[in-house]
């Protein structure tokens, strides 16, 4: 099957399934969000990477998707594992649409993981549940493990996993980097509206998924 993996933007994130849509789990929101948080969030990640997954279509159709992102923009994530996860990037969330396409799921982490090395980031975590039940916020542990990521935590029912990207000689820069920018953005932000901000949205207490 021949398919093409682009980055999941606003524009990509219309493809998206409308239950994956609504679903803001992973920020925080226990019952789903509405338009105007979703949009807050990916306003706020596109301002950190441009992006926050990666998207397969053929033939104009989705077949499958990944989202991941500064650990920072998952709130949930911080919940659940704490400190360990602070300065990670987090593979949040994916499904595929054509089941048994093996291939699908490995070429958008593998577009997940290239695009990562060049933004020079130094790990990303995922977390698995024991028995892979379809729930698309938990990945199959196998799978993670047969592409190189390990289990750094447990977490009662759940594996937190870490793949090693190799940026951590880059780590200063990045950070060096990353404030210029900041005081570059607030140079020009005089007429712009105040940036969505994650920590001013209601903190929700984690719940552990369960059944599945």
């Amino acid at each position: 099957m021949r398919f093409l993996v682009e980055n999941l933007d606003g524009g990509g994130a219309a493809l998206l399934p409308e239950e994956c849509r609504a679903c803001g789990w992973w920020q925080g929101f226990d019952d789903g969000w509405s338009d105007l948080d979703a949009g807050s969030w990916m306003e706020a990640a596109g301002d950190e990477t441009g992006f926050w997954g990666k998207v397969a279509t053929g033939d104009g159709e989705l077949l499958g998707f990944i989202q991941f992102g500064p650990a920072g923009l998952y709130p949930r994530a911080r919940e659940i594992a704490g400190r360990d996860i602070r300065d990670s990037f987090l593979l949040a969330c994916g499904m595929v649409a054509v089941e048994g396409f093996d291939s699908i799921r490995k070429s958008l982490l593998m577009a997940a993981v290239a695009e990562l090395k060049e933004l020079e980031v130094e790990q990303l975590d995922a977390f698995c549940h024991s028995a892979d039940g379809g729930d698309c916020r938990l990945f199959d542990r196998r799978f993670l493990g047969d592409c190189g990521f390990y289990p750094v935590k447990d977490l009662g029912g759940l594996t937190m996993m870490r793949l090693e990207l190799g940026g951590a000689e880059t780590g200063r820069s990045q950070r060096e980097g990353a404030g210029r920018r900041l005081l570059e953005r607030l140079k020009h932000a005089q007429a712009a509206p105040s940036p969505a901000s994650m920590c001013q949205r209601t903190r929700r207490k984690a719940g552990v998924i369960a059944g599945h």
